[in-house]
């Protein structure tokens, strides 16, 4: 049986080709406050996701690259870290749900 959620989840798809991420698409209260470092951006959610799945994933259409849920941020602030395939930080856009 499938357990309900508590809240809808919140989802972005993200423009990350330079140290200023776009946000493409996104669910109501999402924004793009920086990037902390080449590879690291960060989402601000309309809530805390502390206790939430967080699932990222890139949709460059080149190479590998690998996009993971960073200890840098906490709260509504969600902290990225994207990686090339030799694990070296690069930017890469994609897309990114929190469910809750």
């Amino acid at each position: 049986m499938w357990r309900k959620f508590k809240r809808m989840p919140s989802v972005a798809k993200v423009l990350y080709n330079d140290s200023t991420p776009t946000l493409l698409a996104g669910s109501s209260g999402v924004s793009l406050p920086s990037e902390t470092a080449l590879g690291f951006p960060r989402i601000t959610f309309p809530r805390s996701m502390d206790s939430c799945a967080i699932v990222a994933t890139t949709s460059s259409g080149g190479g590998t690259q690998i996009v993971r849920h960073s200890t840098g941020g906490n709260g509504a602030t969600i902290q990225l870290a994207v990686q090339d395939g030799a694990n070296a930080a690069t930017r890469a856009s994609f897309s990114i749900i929190g469910m809750c």
